[in-house]
């Protein structure tokens, strides 16, 4: 099928779940779609999908935790394509256990600029819900140091649209000792309405 003068897209974490829909939703919209995951048996299963008989779909094989493989795999996505207008970066680690089964290789993984989500606990609501955590620049997170890692925390998931109307969370924790050193949002203090109040805190020990 000729591709001639479609938009073409580059969508992160295609293999299951809600990249897979994403990028699905590109192709039948006329895009030209780069389907990137890191699990390169899956991309396989996922091109082989009827939706895609009749589109220019590329396959990329791409590990976001690696710089050579990001590089690497948008040359793969423009030469595949023959251009690229459009990128979605969708992939994350899921955290599918207890919190007290997460080890330090998962910090290591938000350290190194991977994406994570999980389900957060809201005491008040007596549920939870679904949050994607990220690292992001130091200047974000409004503490001194900058021996520190910065991470921000969004609504993930179905509830990620709820973002684009509410402020992010941030924390940044010291580089060293990974001591938390400050919390930056919605917090569990209220006002006299009644209602959540954003906050500043910054931890000192001693």
């Amino acid at each position: 099928m000729s591709s001639e003068g479609r938009p073409k897209a580059l969508v992160t974490g295609t293999s299951t779940g809600l990249g897979r829909e994403i990028a699905l939703g590109f192709a039948q919209n006329g895009y030209d779609v780069a389907f990137a995951d890191r699990d390169a048996a899956m991309l396989d299963e996922v091109m082989a999908l009827p939706e895609l008989a009749d589109v220019n779909a590329v396959p990329v094989t791409l590990e976001l935790t690696s710089e050579a493989s990001i590089n690497d795999g948008l040359n793969a996505a423009i030469e595949g394509l023959g251009g690229l207008d459009v990128v979605v970066n969708n992939a994350a680690l899921a955290l599918i256990r207890p919190v007290v089964d997460v080890t330090w290789d998962d910090w290591d993984r938000l350290v190194d600029g991977r994406r994570i989500t999980t389900d957060f606990l809201v005491p008040a609501r007596m549920d939870t819900v679904h949050i994607s955590i990220r690292k992001t620049d130091n200047d974000e997170c409004n503490f001194p140091s900058q021996n520190m890692h910065c991470f921000i925390i969004n609504p993930a998931g179905l509830l990620r649209m709820v973002s684009w109307f509410v402020d992010p969370i941030l924390i940044g924790y010291d580089a060293d000792s990974r001591r938390l050193l400050m919390f930056e949002g919605v917090s569990n203090f209220r006002d006299d309405a009644g209602e959540p109040r954003n906050t500043l805190i910054h931890f000192e020990y001693f």
